[in-house]
Parts: C-alpha cells; sequence; structure tokens
C-alpha cells in the first residue's frame, strides 16, 4: 500500500469540500467491531487517509478517489463499515443518508 497518501496526524479533511473531487468521503470513528481493524486498513490504503483526534477521540476521515481501485476499496470498506455508528458518508457536497 502506498504510504504517501497519509497526511499529518490532526491535520483534517474538509469533506464536503473533498466530496466534490472524490468518489466518497467518509468520516468515521473507532467501532467495537471485529471487522474495525481491516475496515480500517482498507480506509489507509485510498487516495487521501486523516486521522485526527478531539477531546480524546479518535475521527478517521478517507477520500476515495474516481478510479476503479479506490471504487473497489469503496465498496469493501462499507460492505464493513456502513452499518456502523458514527460513519458519515459526503458525495458531491452532500451528507449521504446512510440506511
Amino acid at each position: 500500500m502506498s504510504s504517501d497518501n497519509s497526511l499529518t496526524k490532526n491535520q483534517q479533511i474538509d469533506p464536503f469540500s473533498e466530496s466534490f473531487s472524490s468518489l466518497l468521503v467518509i468520516v468515521f470513528s473507532k467501532s467495537n467491531s471485529k471487522n474495525f481493524p481491516l475496515a480500517l486498513n482498507i480506509a489507509r490504503g485510498a487516495e487521501k487517509f486523516a486521522e485526527t483526534s478531539v477531546d480524546g477521540k479518535t475521527t478517521y476521515s478517507v477520500c476515495f478517489g474516481g478510479n476503479q481501485v479506490d471504487a473497489a476499496r469503496a465498496i469493501a470498506f462499507l460492505d464493513y463499515a456502513a452499518s456502523w455508528k458514527g460513519v458519515q458518508i459526503f458525495s458531491r457536497g452532500r451528507l449521504n443518508n446512510c440506511s
């Protein structure tokens, strides 16, 4: 996996603006799911990935690009994470309903 996608720790991704140039932008927090480590690994392989800590709680932001590989990553990630609490999906400048 490429390591040049990671932004500096605590650097933020603006999900609204980034969602205009990315296929999907997903913001999520830690889950108790047994699949969390796998989903996090998938997210880290995407076009852009950032980890932000606010009041001791870590929030992850991932931008999946419009290429075939990132589209496949987005599908794989959502297969694991779409039902988790705290997942926000942005597309074309809008927050989409996960349900």
